[in-house]
């Protein structure tokens, strides 16, 4: 089976999201059986303890702003499977409905503990909600949980006894706290990592399946980067093992404009 894993996106307002309309023409040509956000859709800037004490940082991206700007490149995503599954729908024909999976990420988990600190908004607020993730067919899955396909765990990042795991070497410290093979997102590069344990059924495989963004935020200035920009594709041909294909950001807007 085809798993299409679409690492973070952190989309923005004010944000080009042509990217999503590559990406919507890309999954149609390939038909995956399971699409997969692997956390950080949205950046949600507006809550970012970073800004948190520069007032004109923090004005003008309202945490309604970011959210109609993910319900957009959402809407561009998944725009050609919608309209050819309208045809399909009209003539009676079967038609393309791959499992949608939505991991919450870090970012998105600034919303959770602001809610914590402002419970006011309890309830009146939610990415689940305010993205009509599950209008739009997606399954949500919470920050540090997992979604298991085919014995693969999928999540945004493992965590290790106290926090999410970093570093170099990351895709050897997942192997470290956990037993099957799993994919993430979260570090923006692309990693894989293969390992073999006494006990062991078959190889561990893990993947850190890069990012999908293209403007960088202001933290990462005069930084060194290592981001890895595209979707990777698995190829799950038996439990717990899989094939892995990359197509760049680049290769995708060459290919489809």
């Amino acid at each position: 089976m085809k798993i299409l894993t679409v690492g973070d996106c952190h989309v923005t307002n004010n944000q080009d999201l042509s990217r999503f309309d590559t990406l919507s023409k890309f999954i149609m040509d390939e038909r995956p059986e399971h699409i997969i956000l692997m956390g950080d859709f949205l950046t949600l800037q507006c809550l970012s303890a970073w800004d948190r004490n520069k007032r004109r940082a923090m004005e003008g991206q309202r945490y309604m702003l970011e959210v109609a700007a993910g319900n957009e490149a959402l809407d561009r995503m998944l725009k050609d499977m919608n309209e050819w599954n309208d045809k399909r729908k009209r003539s009676k024909k079967a038609q393309y409905n791959p499992e949608l999976i939505y991991i919450n990420g870090n970012h998105e988990d600034r919303l959770d503990r602001y809610i914590e600190q402002e419970p006011t908004f309890e309830g009146v607020v939610s990415v689940e909600k305010d993205l009509a993730l599950a209008k739009r067919g997606f399954k949500f899955i919470p920050y540090r949980s997992y979604h298991w396909i085919n014995d693969i765990g999928f999540t945004h990042i493992p965590f290790n006894k106290v926090r999410e795991i970093s570093g170099v070497d990351i895709t050897r410290k997942a192997s470290m706290v956990t037993v099957k093979s799993c994919v993430f997102g979260h570090t923006h590069e692309l990693h894989i990592s293969n390992s073999h344990r006494m006990g062991q059924d078959h190889l561990q495989q893990v993947a850190n399946v890069g990012c999908f963004f293209e403007e960088h935020e202001k933290y990462v200035e005069g930084r060194m980067t290592q981001y890895w920009k595209g979707v990777v594709m698995l190829d799950s041909w038996k439990e717990g093992r899989y094939d892995i294909t990359t197509h760049s950001l680049s290769k995708l807007r060459r290919v489809y404009g």
